[in-house]
């Protein structure tokens, strides 16, 4: 229990510390806190930048794949260099489009998927067509959820 002294002594403290205020040793330590706060805070906005490009990037490379993928399964012609990026990207995906292709008379010859970075933005993606296949059978095949 606080009693009548004590909290005479304390009104006085706190009235000394708001007469007086922080020293200036105080607040020049406070600002170098700030200025080592607002220096993290850049460099974690910097790191999350550049996390958030490289999750944009993987998305990116995870949709051609997929897309070669398909093609590959519908029977069509994938270029080489597609291919490769399928096996280097998802080697169990490429396996497995390769062991559920389906033989098509006219198989389409797609262009690649690896582009150049000007191409890419402006690039329409275009779905095979799977010849009254069952797209649901395919991506559960390759265990893809959507």
């Amino acid at each position: 229990m606080v009693t009548n002294v004590q909290g005479t002594e304390a009104v006085s403290y706190y009235k000394k510390i708001i007469r007086e205020g922080p020293s200036r040793e105080e607040i020049k330590a406070q600002k170098e806190q700030i200025e080592r706060q607002k220096e993290q805070l850049k460099m974690q906005a910097e790191q999350a930048k550049l996390q958030a490009e490289g999750i944009a990037e993987m998305y990116k490379i995870m949709g051609k794949c997929m897309r070669i993928a398909l093609r590959i399964m519908t029977g069509d012609n994938v270029p080489r260099e597609d291919d490769k990026l399928l096996m280097e990207h998802y080697p169990e995906i490429h396996r497995r489009a390769w062991e559920m292709r389906m033989v098509k008379e006219k198989p389409k010859d797609w262009e690649s998927e690896v582009e150049d970075e000007d191409d890419e933005e402006n690039t329409e993606y275009e779905i095979p067509d799977l010849d009254g296949g069952d797209f649901n059978m395919a991506v559960e095949a390759l265990d893809i959820s959507i």
